[in-house]
């Protein structure tokens, strides 16, 4: 399936190992659809609309700190008088983010 969307990007990621950076929409749906996926695994009773946005919290819990997504929400400050560049996360963007993300389930949901 991913050979026949796109046969490039099938060679990089695939055979080459080279793997597209992540992005905030890439992230976006990674986590709607890890959520998407969990919520199969409650019974049909408990697949209501507070647990699937609960999944995509936890989904995001998990993995918004790893290699693949922890870029995502940082801020550069420009370390003048220092040699060190130091790192804060745009918390703001952040919740901005998750709050987009959690309406996308609401949309999908209703």
């Amino acid at each position: 399936m991913a050979f026949k969307a796109c046969p490039q990007s099938y060679l990089f990621q695939y055979l080459y190992g080279i793997k597209q950076p992540s992005n905030l929409a890439l992230a976006k749906g990674s986590m709607c659809h890890t959520a998407l996926e969990r919520i199969f695994d409650l019974e049909p009773s408990e697949r209501t609309l507070e647990h699937l946005q609960n999944l995509l919290r936890v989904a995001w819990s998990e993995k918004r700190m790893t290699d693949e997504y922890k870029e995502l929400f940082d801020v550069k400050d420009d370390g003048m008088e220092r040699d060190i560049e130091s790192h804060s996360r745009d918390i703001d963007g952040e919740i901005k983010w998750g709050q987009s993300a959690l309406q996308l389930l609401k949309n999908y949901y209703g």
